[in-house]
């Protein structure tokens, strides 16, 4: 038999920021290791198409990686408008800030990062693949785009950047799914799992003796 626990949020660390705070221009961050997989090459393809449209907003990339040389020149069009935080101590009070996080991964297992914007009530737009569509329902708690389209994920931004009011049910959506995966929700399962196999493992150790 094969029992699976997902990943887990810290619920403690991850949480809303008040909603009378509002960012002018509005904040998108791309939260994880600067590889390929994780997408960053979309995002900034995207980015610098609703740059050329006009549209006003700040990027932001936390984390590190092999890429960033590259993509900090990729970047130089967007001017003051993108920052390359590099990794951080703590991410929770970045992705609290944030209107909007982007995670555009051609692969993923159970990705923390939509954990954490979700348990942070951030709306989240994230790649339509195996392991975010097991947290994302699209148009419910979030925005599915299809893998490695930047002009797709560059609709879904400036659609809902145009849309506060569907941003924020997006986002409540997502803030009501997180609570399943906090830690102590993710302990009991993991406990349970371990209390359905140890009476059957007694059970062989009486036999054997």
């Amino acid at each position: 038999r094969i029992a699976i626990v997902h990943n887990g949020v810290d619920l403690r660390r991850f949480w809303p920021r008040h909603e009378m705070a509002r960012n002018d221009p509005p904040v998108i961050a791309f939260v994880a290791r600067l590889i390929v997989n994780k997408g960053p090459n979309t995002m900034i393809t995207a980015l610098l198409q609703l740059r050329r449209e006009g549209l006003a907003f700040k990027a932001v990339f936390i984390g590190d990686g092999p890429l960033r040389r590259q993509l900090e020149q990729r970047a130089l069009p967007l001017g003051s408008s993108v920052q390359f935080l590099g990794q951080q101590p703590d991410v929770a009070p970045h992705v609290r800030q944030a209107d909007l996080v982007v995670r555009p991964s051609l692969t993923e297992g159970m990705p923390l990062g939509i954990l954490e914007a979700m348990a942070s009530r951030v709306c989240v737009i994230a790649s339509d693949i195996d392991g975010n569509r097991d947290l994302v329902t699209d148009g419910q708690n979030g925005v599915l785009f299809p893998v490695d389209d930047p002009t797709r994920l560059a609709d879904a931004i400036r659609d809902l950047l145009a849309n506060p009011a569907r941003r924020a049910t997006l986002a409540r959506g997502g803030y009501e799914t997180a609570p399943a995966y906090g830690w102590d929700a993710i302990a009991a399962r993991t406990a349970a799992v371990f209390s359905s196999v140890m009476p059957a493992a007694s059970q062989g150790r009486s036999k054997a003796a």
